[in-house]
């Protein structure tokens, strides 16, 4: 929801409560409820219970929520109606068209990087990599004190981003490099479990076991095309465009660590990481000319700060 139309928060947080408790209901009748479940929706909940500020900035962040509900409780089940897992001709695409020539003939980068890499990169792209969903966060927290409108516009393109993304994942199901890397370009191999690849140094370096930990629990090994990874700073990138010079050095920098490091640690192609930008992009331009449409000026992220609005409930 938009934050033009949070006047009455008293019934914006009954709707708010209900997706909450539709949620739990859904789970427990389909693959059972969670503990992280449970305590996800238990902060959201809370914080619009209390009301007020609080209230608001659950209820503007309720796409977020509702992009890791997607991605953990119905991708799986969207995933078994998935088509052909495409192996060899994305691979024949990235090396005719991202390829060069090296001492073993056509190579693509994710394979020259297979048998190149350095500490330092290892230890500048590991956490920026592994932070690709948590960056969001303080942004959001900032933009929910200066900017709700802004803040709103965030949240919803990272929701058409990633649900663009997930019905590819769907739709055009596509084996990453690391796979290729492993089981050559033949018909895919369903049991794969999920790699962490060159990430996998992060742990060897710091002597910690946190990244295969993650990786292990991913629920699409087949999922390369788009790369998220690069679609979730890139909207980033789009909302801190009318920011000011600072936010949009900050934001190209990550965003742009992130793109390398997708295809460093083997995770991505080129293509996939262009086709993530793209997608965020389109799902940018998509959300502004829906704000646009329905709110027309209303729509403009130069809305009033917080202190500015009434927090009370209406009753």
């Amino acid at each position: 929801m938009h934050a033009a139309v949070l006047t009455d928060l008293k019934r914006w947080r009954r709707l708010g409560l209900a997706i909450l408790l539709g949620h739990l209901i859904l789970v427990a009748a389909t693959r059972g409820i969670r503990l992280d479940h449970l305590a996800i929706d238990a902060i959201y909940a809370a914080l619009m219970l209390y009301g007020g500020f609080p209230c608001r900035l659950a209820l503007l962040s309720l796409p977020f929520w509702l992009v890791a509900v997607c991605y953990s409780d119905l991708l799986p089940w969207a995933l078994e109606f998935r088509g052909p897992i495409h192996v060899g001709d994305l691979y024949d695409a990235e090396r005719h068209w991202f390829g060069f020539n090296g001492s073993s003939g056509r190579e693509i980068w994710p394979d020259f990087f297979r048998e190149h890499h350095w500490t330092a990169l290892d230890l500048l792209c590991g956490p920026v990599y592994l932070c690709v969903w948590i960056e969001m966060i303080p942004f959001a927290l900032y933009l929910s004190l200066k900017d709700p409108a802004r803040l709103s516009r965030l949240m919803w393109t990272y929701l058409a981003a990633h649900l663009a993304g997930f019905a590819t994942w769907v739709l055009y199901p596509a084996a990453p490099p690391w796979y290729v890397e492993l089981h050559g370009t033949g018909p895919a191999v369903l049991g794969t479990v999920s790699n962490a690849a060159g990430l996998a140094r992060l742990d060897q370096i710091l002597g910690i076991d946190l990244v295969q930990g993650l990786y292990g629990r991913s629920v699409n090994v087949f999922g390369a095309m788009p790369s998220l990874h690069i679609a979730a700073p890139t909207v980033f990138l789009c909302i801190a465009a009318g920011m000011g010079r600072t936010w949009i050095m900050g934001a190209s920098l990550f965003a742009a660590i992130m793109a390398f490091s997708a295809v460093y640690f083997r995770h991505h192609y080129i293509l996939d990481v262009l086709a993530g930008a793209g997608y965020a992009c389109g799902a940018y331009a998509t959300v502004v000319t829906v704000e646009n449409w329905l709110f027309g000026s209303v729509g403009s992220t130069q809305a009033p700060l917080p202190e500015q609005i009434p927090c009370e409930l209406s009753t």
